[in-house]
């Protein structure tokens, strides 16, 4: 039995462990080095719990991983916006440090010079305001995942949760594929880390919403993807229009 004292969060008098209101460790340190490495440890890199082991449990079995999330099996997970903020920072943030646009090689195998100038200002303003981006698209795209697949018993807000989990997987996608479009800069570099995303993406919508067949769940998944990317676009247009006409008309 631990010998009684006082909750350093909330006051309170306990002989446990964790404090019974709030549910802090009754043992607190001061904060230093070893305090931080050990949050280090634990928060991310811990392999049952933290960003890594969501990361691998969203590749090997997603669509059981989110089944079991939405279903209150959470405490080993990373949050899924927290998930999506971190990921689409660190991209953004890679993306525009080395100025990787793999868009700019198709932009400029089709349009004018002065298109291309553009272009790279729209590309520099969107992946500086990566994270921004994604948490304006996720809502859009959640709409349409939820119309299609409402049958299945998620609410709206949970098809938010689905796909910002999906988006965070489709990141690391397209931060693995980062130095091949640095070293490689082409527009095939471009359309394959497309690809790949989008097929994930698609896997993970037919396992999570299968119920009898998967020939029916995949063909709806796509239906899904061709909205959203739609919508995407729909997005990125107005953001363009937006920084246009702030940065040369305003």
């Amino acid at each position: 039995m631990m010998a009684e004292g006082h909750c350093k969060n909330c006051g309170n008098t306990t002989k446990n462990s964790y404090c019974d209101i709030c549910g802090q460790s009754a043992k607190t340190e001061r904060i230093s080095s070893h305090y931080l490495w050990h949050e280090i440890q634990h928060g991310i890199f811990h392999v049952d719990k933290g960003i890594f082991y969501t990361i691998r449990e969203l590749f090997v079995r997603p669509g059981d991983t989110l089944k079991e999330y939405l279903a209150g099996k959470r405490v080993n997970h990373f949050k899924p916006l927290a998930f999506v903020a971190i990921l689409a920072t660190i991209y953004g943030f890679i993306t525009h440090y080395f100025h990787i646009y793999p868009e700019m090689k198709v932009i400029a195998t089709t349009d004018t010079n002065a298109s291309v100038d553009y272009s790279a200002t729209i590309l520099d303003w969107i992946y500086t305001h990566y994270s921004l981006c994604m948490f304006l698209t996720i809502p859009f795209i959640a709409t349409c995942s939820y119309l299609l697949f409402r049958k299945n018993g998620y609410n709206y807000f949970e098809h938010l949760i689905i796909f910002s989990y999906i988006t965070g997987q489709q990141i690391i996608i397209y931060l693995l594929w980062c130095p091949v479009n640095y070293f490689f800069p082409a527009s095939w570099s471009f359309g394959i880390a497309m690809l790949t995303s989008t097929i994930y993406a698609a896997w993970v919508l037919t396992q999570l919403f299968k119920k009898s067949s998967w020939t029916k769940a995949a063909l709806k998944a796509t239906l899904c993807l061709i909205l959203t990317q739609i919508v995407f676009l729909i997005i990125m247009m107005v953001v363009v229009i937006i920084i246009l006409l702030t940065k040369y008309y305003i």
